[in-house]
């Protein structure tokens, strides 16, 4: 790999990409976006958003990045990102956000059914 059009294009046969540093610029010096994300050892995040509103998503490590296409940015929807790109914790989201409002409503019992509403919810919503 010789530069960031190289990764995107091998991101199109593959999930993610290990990149070795030294290959490739700075992903600031290309006009990435310094983002928020997960925490998992990385130093920080990069996004470049494309017109579809997908995006580039960066992972720099001590000694190599690690590259994906996120198909929502989260700048463009942040629902849609996290209904799209981190299901798991959206569903989470929904099934405590139904929760908390079944509580408001219904004391322990409107939670347990809030939750399971909200989990219901939130799976529906990332089915693609």
């Amino acid at each position: 790999m010789q530069g960031w059009d190289d990764v995107l294009a091998a991101l199109v046969e593959e999930n993610e990409v290990r990149v070795p540093r030294f290959l490739v610029p700075h992903p600031i010096s290309i006009g990435m976006r310094r983002a928020r994300g997960l925490p998992r050892g990385q130093l920080a995040h990069y996004r470049m958003m494309f017109d579809d509103a997908s995006c580039l998503h960066v992972h720099e490590y001590l000694r190599h990045y690690h590259a994906h296409l996120d198909r929502v940015d989260p700048r463009a929807s942040l629902i849609g990102h996290m209904a799209n790109d981190t299901p798991r914790i959206f569903v989470g989201a929904a099934a405590t956000t139904g929760a908390v409002v079944g509580a408001m409503v219904g004391g322990p019992v409107g939670a347990l059914v809030g939750a399971g509403v909200g989990t219901g919810i939130g799976a529906a919503s990332t089915r693609g």
